[in-house]
């Protein structure tokens, strides 16, 4: 099954699997699901959760190619790659970013990157907030090839609410209070990637840093998931106009310091902007990175 099909494997319950597997070492199946699911003592009855629901949480970490095994035991790979959540965030990322199209998990960010070429479509975010889950469903599961490994839509409501779960840990979402979703925002991992990519206290040109920004998050404006996601949208790109969702992301890091987006005169390699009149950034000819704390 793939990760969305596991609903019951939050990241942080699949962070629990792989932090125990390499901390404890091989487990048998049994093993790791009773330590996975220890259950409730009250009046001296021992009460367990739906042992199904662990299953998923393994099955969702195995999806991720985490987990090695059979039916009788398990172990991990990844070891010290998930030794914390900003950890495990950056192992998944790059494991999501790093699959084929026809892989089952690939439309965690194939859905990501058509919900920004939409957003640029619409001319903002908005719309996102007018649709419920199931709406939002069949309209990304339309804009999306194939059908997902259990024999149904790559996306439906269930899947939208473990997708948004995800999207949220990976920093590409920000947490709203219910009955809103998550705010689709890149911004926190631009942030991480840039430290990643020791691009902090540097300085370039707006072509340069897009192009840092679409090779190591292929779903944003220019990246290939993003173009892939257009073509099927019949949406030509444009490459000098950055979507509504990237603009507000990078309007953030600019408001937060961590970058200052820069416009010198009238120069005709400005990248603008998605229209914002409360905000006086519209555009930029290269960019300034903040450097990170001394070490």
């Amino acid at each position: 099954m793939s990760l969305l099909s596991n609903t019951q494997g939050s990241p942080e319950r699949v962070w629990s699997v792989l932090t125990a597997l390499a901390t404890f070492g091989g487990q048998s199946r049994a093993e790791l699901e009773s330590l996975l699911n220890p259950g409730s003592l009250k009046a001296g009855v021992t009460t367990l959760v739906n042992t199904a629901n662990v299953r998923q949480v393994i099955s969702a970490a195995s999806s991720l190619g985490g987990v090695d095994g059979d039916r009788s035991s398990v172990s991990t790979h990844v070891g010290v790659a998930v030794i914390d959540q900003p950890s495990m965030s950056d192992w998944v990322h790059d494991v999501l970013c790093g699959i084929e199209s026809s892989a089952k998990d690939a439309v965690v960010l194939e859905t990501y990157a058509w919900l920004i070429a939409r957003s640029e479509r619409m001319g903002s975010m908005s719309w996102i907030y007018e649709l419920t889950a199931e709406s939002f469903a069949d309209q990304a599961a339309a804009g999306l090839i194939g059908d997902d490994d259990d024999g149904g839509k790559k996306m439906n409501k269930e899947k939208v609410v473990a997708w948004r779960r995800w999207l949220v840990f990976l920093g590409l979402a920000t947490a709203m209070p219910a009955p809103m979703p998550a705010n689709p925002s890149p911004a926190a991992r631009i942030h991480r990637e840039l430290q990643r990519a020791s691009a902090q206290g540097s300085m370039q040109s707006a072509d340069e840093f897009l192009g840092l920004l679409s090779e190591r998050m292929p779903y944003l404006d220019r990246g290939r998931l993003y173009l892939q996601a257009c073509e099927r949208l019949s949406q030509p790109s444009s490459p000098r106009r950055l979507s509504p969702v990237l603009s507000a992301a990078l309007r953030e890091l600019q408001d937060e310091g961590a970058l200052d987006l820069q416009q010198l005169g009238d120069s005709p390699d400005v990248v603008s902007l998605s229209p914002d009149p409360t905000h006086p950034t519209q555009g930029f000819v290269q960019v300034s990175i903040a450097a990170g704390p001394a070490s």
